[in-house]
């Protein structure tokens, strides 16, 4: 009798220490990498773990537009991020992201290939590529950016972008909320950054005016940002922009204003 108490008690022991180590195992398959450490993209300083994982899905399309001598190949793909959770605005960022991917159109790509290929181009591959990171998960937002590199037998151009969402309601989150600052205290900001850059080195004063009046033309929905794997907000000005030209995207940080996590609370 006493035998089989024994082992009862021990049994229930066991399994109670395998649930234990379960449980841990499955929070530090979360855990986002620590903010000091290199290509950190994840931090929550309220918050040892996020609760929360996601996987890149790709949309691959490859194209071969021949001639005589054989041909351009175009290569285009996207990846989008989908999340996985449990509060209700997980499926409608899902939705969000997906949606994003379907408008993706090859169509341009392929038609510079097809182009280049009826005047006698050869051996080139034009791509257009977009690749969706998560930058910065909490409990309350989710941050991904997508960097698309252009190249059809130029020079190639870089695009950013940044979404960020409340993970309660699935919806987009403005600058303004996410930092709790005022619009005019984001546009000094953004000033102050594109100053610090040192970009326009000793052209500054020619250009600030236009620098200037670019931003305090902005509305809060116009800003294009993401919150990096320190909590900070980085602006994006999208490629030829002026005063900024270029074909890239300029990413600012705005390292005046609050961490979103202090703002968060």
């Amino acid at each position: 009798m006493n035998d089989a108490k024994e082992m009862k008690k021990f049994l229930t022991k066991s399994l109670a220490l395998v649930l234990v180590l379960i449980m841990s195992v499955s929070v530090l398959a979360t855990a986002p990498v620590k903010a000091d450490e290199e290509d950190a993209v994840l931090i929550s300083a309220k918050n040892d773990y996020s609760p929360y994982s996601w996987h890149p899905v790709v949309k691959d399309k490859v194209k071969t537009f021949a001639n005589d001598n054989g041909g351009v190949i175009a290569n285009c793909y996207y990846e989008r991020i989908v999340l996985v959770g449990f509060k209700k605005g997980t499926k409608k960022i899902n939705k969000a992201l997906k949606k994003l991917s379907s408008a993706y159109s090859c169509d341009d790509l392929y038609d510079y290939a097809r182009e280049a290929a009826e005047q006698g181009g050869v051996n080139d591959v034009y791509s257009d590529f977009t690749r969706s990171d998560v930058s910065y998960a909490d409990q309350k937002y989710f941050s991904v950016v997508t960097t698309r590199e252009w190249y059809a037998g130029g020079v190639g151009n870089y695009f950013t972008n940044g979404y960020v969402f409340n993970l309660d309601t699935g919806k987009r989150v403005s600058i303004t909320t996410a930092t709790g600052s005022t619009l005019k205290q984001v546009k000094n900001a953004i000033i102050s950054a594109v100053k610090n850059d040192s970009e326009f080195g000793d052209y500054l004063t020619e250009y600030e005016p236009q620098i200037k009046e670019f931003v305090n033309g902005l509305k809060a929905s116009d800003i294009n940002y993401y919150i990096n794997g320190y909590g900070k907000v980085v602006v994006l000005v999208a490629p030829y922009t002026e005063p900024f030209y270029g074909g890239w995207t300029r990413e600012y940080v705005l390292e005046d204003l609050p961490c979103v996590y202090d703002v968060i609370g």
